[in-house]
């Protein structure tokens, strides 16, 4: 049997998009399982749990945020420390593709996610548990990103296994209308992170500002027990058709190398790791706002929270006007994106110079402009990025594909934040300087920031297809260096950010993650 799906999904309105014959991966117990199922809602009861799976990813990811800004701090992390202490916490995301393997290739009692999905919850679960059992006087920096870092394998594995679903949800024809399925998904995810934002801002907030408030070990807690909750009980209505086979994993990975190799599949990935990894940021500027202006737990996590719900109602917005011709906008959201990034970041360098005052506005609100629109800036992107990998995915193997996919370009953007950890040598701007007024450095950072951001900007018309007939174009070219350097810059980019992340937790001394240098470097004591 074979599914032939319409990569229509991307550009609905161009019928001269190649209809590709996708052979599924595995066999369904019923022989006519394979014909694609009618399309439905996701908030039936036998598919509920895909909605609920993003937004209890969602609040596991969000809400610990504002302790890991502020708790960091009060542990006298240093620069270095706090801008990678989210990097390895994300690094998880990096290696999406092998959680991606096992639904394509392991299935358990002849399904594919959902034990994975049960999987992941229990792994994170006992991480937020382990977080929770200690005192807060108890936790080391090194300690702290550990355990967080724990408790991420397991919401990524169920992220992938979510993720999964959704693509195989769109390859088979099963959603309502075109990009039903991802739409609601991200709505879902951002809306649950939206939340949890700010349910963690004023729960790890000053009690002098809220009459609510919560120790980060009963935070913690709560996030043990929440897939207990509201995830389990939705899982188990899940339905999901029995594999009794799969093919050899030398085939499946055979298709997928004959996807990397294509034209279609190049063009987007080198423009996207291309996009994230220039979006480089001010690693100091989390320490110069508590400096400067005293920022309190509640405003670092309000800043975050706010950026959330920009990015929601980005998301939104997409979804009803541009949607039906992302085709014909990709270029124009990618640009779109950039200058606003761009911009934006610079407008910090007039905060340190004090514009804020001669506008009248507080540096929290200036501040807090320039995080949404950066926020609106990914925002915009995020659901025609993903529209964009599922074209690129075999039918069976969503998991590993779509991992793979959206992996790299995670990658890249945490390759970004070590860059910006390296930026940190480039003036004096540890919280010494800052403390002793030397903002002369912080300014500098964000004027670097900007001009590096705005770089995809002279390759977007050359590197990133135009429209539909471009694109159908590279679908049939086929060159295997393609491939291996999609490959090899992944493997590059994941060695660089796994040693540098490692290195400026243990070592935030060394000059390689932006501190002065440690004894054994040559630095003077």
């Amino acid at each position: 049997m074979k599914n032939t799906h319409s990569s229509g999904i991307l550009f609905p309105k161009s019928e001269k998009f190649p209809q590709r014959t996708l052979t599924p991966y595995y066999k369904l117990e019923d022989d006519d399982a394979h014909s694609p199922a009618s399309a439905h809602s996701m908030w039936g009861l036998d598919s509920v749990a895909i909605p609920v799976t993003y937004i209890c990813t969602g609040l596991l990811f969000s809400v610990p945020n504002t302790s890991i800004e502020y708790f960091s701090r009060k542990m006298g992390a240093s620069d270095s420390q706090l801008a990678t202490i989210n990097v390895v916490r994300a690094l998880p995301w990096t290696i999406k593709v092998v959680f991606g393997i096992l639904p394509d290739l392991l299935p358990i009692s002849g399904m594919r996610f959902k034990p994975y999905m049960v999987l992941g919850y229990l792994i994170s679960s006992f991480f937020y548990y382990v977080l929770s059992s200690y005192e807060e006087s108890a936790l080391s920096v090194e300690l702290f990103t550990f355990l967080l870092a724990g408790a991420m394998v397991g919401i990524v594995m169920v992220d992938v296994m979510g993720d999964a679903l959704v693509a195989s949800r769109v390859l088979n024809n099963q959603e309502t209308y075109t990009g039903d399925s991802q739409s609601t998904a991200y709505l879902c995810r951002y809306l649950s992170e939206m939340v949890g934002f700010w349910w963690g801002a004023i729960m790890f907030s000053d009690t002098s500002l809220w009459s609510v408030h919560l120790s980060t070990s009963r935070i913690f807690a709560f996030l043990a027990v929440l897939p207990f909750l509201l995830a389990f009980p939705f899982l188990y209505t899940l339905v999901e058709p029995k594999v009794v086979g799969v093919s050899p994993f030398k085939d499946q990975m055979m298709q997928i190398w004959a996807v990397l190799q294509t034209g279609a599949c190049w063009s987007v990935i080198r423009y996207i790791v291309l996009f994230n990894a220039c979006m480089v940021h001010n690693s100091a500027w989390g320490n110069y706002l508590k400096v400067a202006y005293r920022f309190s737990a509640f405003q670092y996590g309000a800043m975050t929270a706010m950026g959330a719900t920009v990015t929601f109602i980005a998301i939104y917005i997409h979804r009803q006007c541009l949607a039906h011709r992302v085709g014909t906008t990709l270029r124009a959201l990618y640009v779109t994106s950039s200058i606003i990034f761009s911009v934006f970041s610079l407008c910090n360098v007039l905060l340190v110079f004090g514009w804020n005052e001669i506008l009248h506005i507080p540096p929290f609100w200036f501040a807090m402009g320039d995080h949404i629109a950066m926020h609106c800036a990914r925002g915009i992107q995020t659901l025609p990025q993903a529209m964009l990998f599922v074209t690129h995915c075999p039918v069976g193997q969503e998991g590993v594909s779509f991992a793979f996919l959206t992996g790299y370009s995670n990658l890249a953007n945490l390759f970004s934040h070590t860059i910006s950890n390296i930026f940190l040598r480039l003036w004096p701007v540890e919280l010494d300087n800052l403390q002793a007024g030397d903002f002369d450095g912080v300014w500098k950072l964000s004027l670097l920031s900007s001009l590096i951001s705005s770089l995809p900007l002279l390759f977007t018309h050359k590197l990133l297809p135009a429209d539909s007939d471009q694109l159908l174009q590279l679908f049939n070219e086929h060159s295997p260096k393609r491939g291996i350097m999609m490959l090899v810059g992944f493997a590059f980019a994941l060695v660089w950010v796994v040693v540098l992340s490692v290195l400026a937790i243990l070592r935030p001394c060394s000059i390689l993650v932006g501190g002065k240098g440690c004894f054994g470097d040559g630095a003077v004591p």
